[in-house]
């Protein structure tokens, strides 16, 4: 909003630790300022649901491990989805194709243990089914 690195007010207490950083780095702001279009918060509450939906692989895709962090796209994606108004300032439609990136494992096996209700070799076991 501000066109220039700022520091984000407010609490940065999330599951995406990998995220909460509040200030963009120098080389990222020096790409995004030019090639992003928008840019937007997403709260913790969608992050398990997007970590089981890769789990699970649902729809016939391959059952991905990703972690807290590694499901913030995905997440947004679906919370932007889900908003009418959102959606359409971003301009997503079925005509949209859309490019995730998830940079993130099961970075802390425990916690993504607890939220998908399975470990991540379990996970990645599904990859070699029958």
């Amino acid at each position: 909003e501000q066109g220039r690195i700022a520091q984000f007010p407010g609490d940065l207490e999330t599951v995406m630790g990998g995220l909460s950083c509040g200030l963009a780095s120098a080389p990222a702001w020096a790409v995004l300022r030019t090639a992003a279009d928008a840019f937007l918060s997403i709260p913790d509450g969608g992050i398990p649901d997007a970590m089981r939906l890769l789990a699970d692989g649902t729809d016939g895709d391959t059952p991905m491990v990703a972690g807290e962090s590694g499901v913030a796209g995905l997440a947004g994606l679906i919370a932007a989805m889900a908003s009418e108004d959102v959606r359409l300032r971003l301009g997503l439609d079925g005509s949209s194709r859309v490019l995730l990136f998830s940079t993130e494992g099961d970075t802390d096996p425990a916690l993504y243990a607890k939220i998908v209700g399975r470990n991540a070799d379990s996970v990645r076991g599904q990859l070699f089914r029958p």
